[in-house]
């Protein structure tokens, strides 16, 4: 209600038939120093490999510990 909307009547505001105007926030609206910057890094194929690794080890323990302790199948 604080957004003059009634239930379920989000998409129609989306699609633009009802509602108030959706206030996009632009670049001169923005305190000066406030953006958001983030440094690009670069992971590397050993890296992927390694979290994929080590993904399908802890996912091959928590099988076989279900297996052992829970009573699966």
């Amino acid at each position: 209600m604080s957004n003059h909307l009634k239930h379920g009547m989000g998409t129609v505001r989306v699609l633009g038939e009802g509602g108030e105007p959706i206030h996009t926030p632009t670049a001169e609206a923005a305190p000066a120093g406030t953006e958001m910057t983030m440094a690009r890094t670069e992971v590397t194929q050993e890296q992927k490999a390694a979290m994929a690794t080590l993904t399908l080890v802890f996912l091959t323990s928590g099988v076989l510990l279900a297996a052992v302790f829970g009573h699966l199948g």
